[in-house]
């Protein structure tokens, strides 16, 4: 239950997948976590290049997105390319 206005906050987000549990992050906590400056994540964002979503003119990022993203934008090493 959220303490400050006595509301249950969903513990799940529907994707077009159905639903999941994951967490929301904020700018700060994705820039530690990708070792970003929180300017560089508003590149990023501005540039349309990280999933995101505004929640109350905020940005939050989901961490189950920003994992399937971060897998998505892998670049092999080059001795994976000659197997």
């Amino acid at each position: 239950m959220d303490e400050a206005n006595g509301c249950e906050r969903p513990s799940t987000l529907s994707s077009e997948f159905g639903p999941q549990t994951t967490r929301l992050l904020t700018v700060t906590e994705i820039a530690d976590w990708l070792r970003l400056t929180p300017k560089g994540i508003y590149a990023l964002v501005e540039a349309r290049r990280i999933p995101f979503v505004k929640i109350s003119n905020r940005l939050r990022f989901s961490e189950a997105e920003i994992e399937g993203w971060l897998r998505d934008n892998r670049v092999p090493a080059s001795s994976e390319l000659t197997r």
